[in-house]
């Protein structure tokens, strides 16, 4: 059965490993570092496997103390949330900040796959009532069916009298077109199609 007792405990405004509190602990003995953004717990062995660059270091082996200015995600496993009297059965549902976690009543942390996507909105450039005397530009980003998707487009296009069909290829699909290719596409052209042809 698992040693629950915790050997030493302290409070830090970050998330703060204390040589002298650490050090003289048996492998099995367990500690508690309490912060604002949680309480975290685990054994003197835990700290050595997941810690070791703390145990390494400078700060920690000379000067005593290591802190994190921010909780790192391989700490998040340890964090306990108990109630003010210390209880081990009174664990709650704790969101992890810079994560999509959370840590359950059971102990157990429940990611969530969806994650979150940010993105800046943009505008679409307004759509031309006409291809009729506009110049066409055709950008193939070089995956293996963008060209012969592409050619199919254009071709369709043409019907609509473009003034001009410009065709234009990118280095890598893998990558974002290069400024000067942007720029020229800009220069010499009314309105693009592209396409990822996959």
């Amino acid at each position: 059965m698992e040693n629950r007792i915790v050997a030493d405990a302290w409070e830090s405004t970050r998330l703060m490993f204390d040589r002298e509190r650490i050090e003289p602990l048996d492998p099995l003995d367990r500690f508690r570092i309490v912060t604002p953004k949680g309480t975290f717990e685990m054994t003197k062995s835990d700290f050595y496997r997941v810690f070791s660059n703390v145990v390494e270091s400078r700060s920690y082996r000379h000067d005593g103390c290591y802190h994190y200015p921010s909780i790192p995600e391989k700490a998040w496993p340890f964090l306990r949330m108990v109630d003010r009297n210390d209880s081990e059965n009174e664990l709650q549902e704790q969101e992890m900040p810079g994560t999509t976690g959370k840590r359950l009543p059971s102990g157990q942390i429940v990611f969530d796959p969806r994650g979150t996507v940010t993105a800046a909105e943009i505008r679409l450039a307004p759509r031309p009532e006409t291809l009729r005397g506009l110049r066409l530009g055709v950008l193939d980003n070089s995956k293996w069916n963008a060209s012969r998707l592409l050619r199919h487009t254009a071709a369709a296009l043409d019907d609509f009298e473009p003034a001009a069909v410009n065709r234009y290829v990118k280095d890598s699909f893998s990558r974002e077109a290069a400024d000067a290719l942007l720029d020229r596409i800009a220069a010499e052209n009314d309105v693009v199609v592209t396409a990822i042809g996959d």
